[in-house]
């Protein structure tokens, strides 16, 4: 599998430069995580167990195995310092996604995982 980049765009009306924002739109049954939501329903007790936030664990280590693509589909260093943020695009938590450590005018980046 590799992610491939679908947009690149200035994501906030800041006029400095700021961290990029990596969006991902991944297969269905991807994630590991999603496939336990799928299989047992959504509940709390699944939500919030000890194996639940094991797979999710594991599914973000997963995508971040993408991340030195996509730093060098945008020309930055690969060794760029990430991280998950379920508040990335909004303060309110409505668009999750990653942050890269890089200072840019451009700064929302949507790529497919296929």
């Amino acid at each position: 599998m590799k992610a491939i980049v679908t947009k690149k765009d200035r994501y906030s009306r800041g006029s400095s430069p700021t961290t990029i924002r990596v969006f991902f739109d991944y297969p269905e049954d991807f994630l590991e995580s999603d496939r336990m939501l799928k299989a047992e329903g959504w509940s709390m007790e699944l939500i919030e167990g000890k194996p639940f936030a094991a797979a999710r664990r594991r599914d973000l280590k997963k995508i971040r195995t993408f991340m030195p693509e996509i730093c060098e589909h945008l020309g930055i260093p690969v060794d760029t310092k990430s991280w998950w943020s379920r508040k990335a695009g909004c303060g309110c938590g409505c668009s999750p996604g990653w942050v890269l450590d890089h200072r840019t005018f451009f700064n929302g980046v949507w790529a497919k995982i296929r």
